[in-house]
């Protein structure tokens, strides 16, 4: 036993020797490969700027992350975040942010990062679009509402959910429920709320109910019963029409009579103009084509004027025509009979009366 441990006392210095240098060379090697990697995370960092730079956020984003596995730095989060907003994905971009200032807090050498990185929290916080859900009174507790496909948490409902720019599929469903869905769109600094309407379902119809019973039998005199209603109901239709087109004559004769009053006025002022700018019958030369078109104008309206009164008192004599006297007993019924008035040696006159949705059609036809 002796023997052994004096042979092993002369290696014992040899073997700590061995380790020291292999642990020696190790560290050498991983303070390599660090300061390699260290390089390469700078060449990416220039080339995620570059890409940041041109606009291309998406790949400047993955290069930003990869670097931050390398060496996660309060410059590196911050053009994460960054690149995020110019995404349009705000909420995490805000969040980004806030790690950049957590990361940074206290480090003088980070301070201006800091600083620009609150800046963008506070526009980004009234930027982002906010969606308040509520369900229907009478919804079941065990209703289910999701945005996006996640499920909302019930003490979130009623309150204002902070969601990115762009469209959000809104789903509803709980037991014995008609399922809701909807799309909305969320421009940037939208506040919107929306009722989502989780109703029971409505109950079936009893099917003994709808079974129709067989009509009476009808006695052989009932036979023609129906036709003394469709009389009746053909001459008050007929009546109808009679006074809708009696009314819409009378109105279009008094609106021409307004008109021809109008254009009458009109005639006036523009021989008022012509006096006014000719004393004595003579024109100054140089408004010759000015006043040639006012008198022709004023020679215009009269005939004009003369032909609207003549046609307003024809519309308002038929109207009062129509609504004083009663149908002829053979005239045609229905929405689209004509009634002649006027029929002699020098001509015709024709009013068609037809009701509309609104009110009345009016078609007046005359031949001389």
């Amino acid at each position: 036993m002796r023997f052994l441990v004096m042979l092993a006392l002369p290696l014992a210095p040899a073997a700590f020797e061995n380790a020291a240098h292999a642990q020696q060379q190790q560290q050498q090697q991983q303070q390599q490969q660090g300061e390699n990697g260290l390089a390469a995370a700078r060449k990416l960092f220039a080339e995620a700027l570059r890409a940041e730079e041109k606009g291309n956020f998406a790949e400047a984003l993955e290069k930003f992350r990869r670097v931050a596995q390398v060496k996660d730095t309060v410059p590196v989060r911050y053009r994460i975040a960054a690149c995020l907003e110019g995404l349009g994905q705000l909420k995490e971009a805000l969040r980004a942010y806030q790690a950049a200032i957590d990361l940074g807090a206290g480090d003088p050498k980070d301070l201006e990062v800091v600083r620009d990185a609150k800046r963008h929290t506070s526009s980004l916080g009234e930027r982002i679009p906010q969606l308040t859900l509520t369900v229907s009174p009478r919804a079941p507790s065990s209703s289910e509402v999701r945005i996006d496909g996640d499920p909302l948490p019930v003490a979130e409902l009623g309150k204002p959910i902070p969601l990115d720019p762009g469209t959000h599929d809104v789903t509803a469903s709980a037991p014995d429920t008609v399922p809701f869905r909807t799309q909305i769109t969320l421009p940037e600094r939208a506040r919107l709320s929306l009722l989502v309407p989780l109703d029971p379902k409505p109950a079936p119809k009893n099917e003994e109910h709808r079974t129709a019973l067989p009509p009476p039998a009808s006695p052989p005199s009932a036979i023609t019963a129906p036709e003394a209603p469709a009389q009746t109901a053909s001459s008050s239709s007929s009546s109808s029409a009679r006074t809708t087109g009696g009314w819409i004559a009378v109105g279009a004769g008094a609106a021409l009579l307004v008109g021809a009053g109008v254009t009458l006025a009109l005639r006036q002022s523009d021989i008022s103009k012509l006096e006014d700018a000719c004393p004595n019958n003579v024109c100054p030369g140089e408004r010759e084509d000015e006043l040639s078109s006012i008198r022709s104008r004023a020679q215009a309206e009269g005939p004009i004027a003369g032909v609207l009164a003549g046609l307003g008192a024809v519309g308002i004599g038929v109207g009062t025509y129509i609504l004083l006297s009663k149908p002829h007993p053979n005239a045609s019924t229905g929405a689209g009979s004509n009634v002649n008035f006027l029929n002699g040696a020098r001509g015709e006159l024709r009013l068609g009366g037809r009701p509309a949705p609104g009110g009345g059609r009016l078609v007046l036809t005359t031949t001389f």
